[in-house]
């Protein structure tokens, strides 16, 4: 079925509406991104402080989608992994130093990334660890009171 030049998929068909590619430009999907990584960043820093629970159930929806079928999920969940833990690997702010119950989950799925054919995907997970070391440091140098390294 389509509808002023959008597709409708049948019964159990995902994502239900499907704008023809021709249609999507470019520089929207990029401004979209843009966008939705503004307000991750509002998601996982509440008054510009870092929110590690926050950032734990977000990582706990994103990370299901590390071994998806399809490479374009796999590439956006670990594209997006890799953004939030450069970026909470990035402050300094923390008020509290909670538990960081995914850890394991976050360190295996991207491991396992590691070994993936897709060449962008494995050179994502490569950099969402080190990412994760570094934040993981942050969160030590928090909880000993060292100062942050630079």
């Amino acid at each position: 079925m389509t509808w002023g030049g959008v597709t409708r998929q049948g019964i159990g068909s995902s994502p239900g509406w499907v704008t023809p590619l021709a249609l999507v430009s470019p520089l929207l999907c990029t401004q979209t991104l843009k966008t939705m990584d503004e307000m991750l960043k509002a998601l996982v820093c509440k008054d510009q402080e870092p929110n590690l629970l926050a950032l734990q159930i977000i990582l706990k929806v994103l990370l299901p989608w590390t071994t998806s079928k399809e490479v374009h999920e796999r590439l956006r969940a670990v594209g997006r992994i890799t953004w939030l833990m450069e970026f909470m690997g990035s402050q300094c702010k923390f008020q509290e130093v909670e538990e960081f119950s995914v850890l394991g989950q976050l360190v295996g799925c991207l491991t396992l990334c590691c070994a993936e054919l897709e060449q962008e995907i494995w050179q994502l997970a490569v950099e969402g660890l080190h990412h994760v070391y570094s934040f993981m440091l942050q969160l030590k140098c928090k909880s000993t009171g060292d100062p942050c390294p630079s």
